[in-house]
């Protein structure tokens, strides 16, 4: 899987045997994060058969073909990362379990950005390499390949005569070249732990304010790295059926709606701050680092023109 254009924008697609490996000259990031791949907006979890009395289960096959995803941004690496600790934690989810074993996480480090992305106000870096299993720089007249797993290791194996070793210049060209991207990003301050601010400012009446224009759209949830919630649905008929699953948002005002028909986020403005806290709060509490990997896409997408960081920080100096 790698980057391509396709009607005016970025998005990552497979790759056959004649794909030339080219990347788009606009890349700075895809249209929509390549996580779908590992956790795909809607999947089957298992079908179904009514056998008189007593219902059979039936498992689905799923896709075990090793994948590469190439050229990864470091954001949506970050993002990959942050999935990763959701839905491998215990216990873990075995669909998104075979699928990223199964799959090795080629990252390319930023070279240029966009106005929305703020990746080092919340933590990360267009450099960053967790989770990753090999990280691509850019260093003028060469490639700097950082191995960081056996995984990775495998995968440039398979081609161990293009490569050399590389010396201290090529080193201080990559770390030169962090520090520029890093300083055309917007100059942001960091939103690092500030949980506890804005748990403590979780009844302040700012974020009816701030948040009571979110339209519900959902566009925000769809294209974010991170984003792990769903639904599960069953779709059958008197012979039998199937469950899936699919994306869901904690901004949608069913995603918490109760049957007696009481809901305990009424307002956008509640639900807004769920989405919120979770990013920046509840998630950073329990696994040490942001649930936002500061992409932007959702400023991006916004029709209404909010935008997290700006909501957060605003949180955070109450």
């Amino acid at each position: 899987m790698l980057p391509r254009e396709s009607d005016g924008m970025v998005v990552f697609e497979e790759a056959t045997d004649d794909t030339p490996v080219e990347l788009p000259t606009n890349y700075t990031k895809s249209k929509l994060s390549p996580k779908s791949y590992l956790f795909p907006p809607t999947e089957a979890l298992f079908s179904f058969c009514f056998k008189q009395d007593d219902v059979e289960l039936k498992d689905v096959e799923l896709d075990t073909r090793r994948k590469v995803l190439f050229a990864v941004r470091p954001c949506d690496a970050a993002g990959i990362n942050a999935l990763s600790k959701v839905f491998l934690d215990e216990p873990s989810d075995p669909y998104f379990a075979v699928r990223l074993e199964r799959t090795t996480l080629i990252a390319l480090a930023c070279e240029s950005t966009t106005p929305s992305c703020f990746c080092t106000a919340t933590g990360y870096s267009p450099y960053w390499d967790e989770g990753v299993d090999v990280l691509i720089c850019d260093v003028d007249d060469a490639y700097l390949v950082r191995v960081m797993t056996d995984k990775g290791e495998e995968c440039i194996s398979l081609a161990q005569e293009v490569f050399s070793d590389a010396d201290e210049s090529h080193i201080a060209v990559a770390e030169r070249k962090r520090i520029e991207v890093e300083s055309k990003l917007p100059q942001k301050g960091e939103l690092v732990g500030v949980a506890e601010k804005l748990i403590a400012n979780f009844e302040s009446e700012l974020w009816e304010k701030l948040c009571r224009k979110c339209i519900s759209c959902g566009a925000c949830t769809y294209v974010c790295p991170s984003c792990s919630c769903f639904d599960v649905t069953d779709e059958w008929n008197p012979f039998g059926g199937c469950r899936y699953r699919s994306w869901d948002g904690c901004c949608f005002a069913m995603f918490t709606m109760h049957a007696s028909g009481h809901n305990p986020r009424p307002t956008q403005a509640h639900r807004y701050r769920q989405r919120l806290l979770h990013k920046f709060a509840y998630f950073p509490l329990r696994y040490g680092m942001n649930m936002c990997v500061g992409c932007g896409r959702c400023i991006d997408v916004c029709p209404v023109g909010m935008d997290i960081y700006e909501i957060a920080k605003a949180m955070v100096e109450v």
